[in-house]
């Protein structure tokens, strides 16, 4: 398993404790859910969709925004799921996570957000959101936040995805890899909220930097 460390898992707990306060669940029904959601973070194949990736996600999305958190409980809980359903293998995973989601949340007894918190997880699929679903911007920009972290951080991101494909053939993953990353560079904006556009700059300067290295690698396999 991909054992979180004793410091990550109690950040994580402070968090989710938090968020099940303010939603005023009771302390036996969100500590299942506690135990449930770590351990499917915790699975062997996960190198970077983790529960870190789940902290360090709310962290930027509680740090950013100066609303009410009741009102941003609904955000909050889509970053806790959004990756929890995790298989490379699959095409189903925001689907299947979006289901996850919505039965937790109806059985702890937060049925009026679980819809909501649903649909903004479908939207982690290709990381687009209408022009006024602005929660879900924020969701997503923070998903995609690493992409304008500093470069160490960046290409350690860059490794942890590619060993979450280790089953891809190198020409396969580099190929699809690509795609993705020139998927990005293409859009007029990677980041939509102005809490992230900071981030827009350096995100292009990684992305550029990784498309030559997989360039680089795929002349070495002609």
């Amino acid at each position: 398993m991909t054992i979180p460390t004793p410091k990550m898992l109690a950040i994580f707990t402070e968090q989710w404790e938090c968020l099940m306060g303010i939603g005023r669940v009771r302390a036996g029904l969100h500590l299942q859910s506690l135990a449930q959601i770590v351990a499917a973070y915790s699975e062997p194949h996960r190198h970077y969709h983790n529960l870190d990736h789940i902290v360090h996600l709310l962290d930027m999305l509680m740090m950013r925004h100066e609303a009410e958190p009741h009102q941003r409980l609904a955000l909050y809980l889509a970053a806790v799921f959004h990756d929890i359903v995790y298989d490379t293998r699959s095409s189903e995973n925001e689907a299947r996570s979006a289901k996850v989601a919505e039965a937790t949340l109806n059985e702890i007894g937060l049925r009026g957000l679980s819809e909501r918190v649903g649909r903004w997880i479908l939207m982690t699929k290709d990381h687009q959101a209408p022009d006024d679903h602005l929660d879900a911007q924020v969701l997503l920009d923070a998903d995609l936040s690493i992409l304008g972290m500093g470069p160490i951080a960046y290409a350690e991101y860059a490794k942890a995805i590619r060993r979450e494909y280790e089953w891809v053939s190198e020409p396969e993953y580099l190929t699809g890899r690509r795609k993705v990353l020139s998927g990005f560079l293409a859009r007029s904006a990677i980041y939509r909220t102005d809490s992230f556009k900071r981030w827009e700059t350096p995100a292009r300067r990684n992305i550029a930097g990784e498309l030559a290295e997989i360039d680089a690698k795929l002349r070495t396999l002609e």
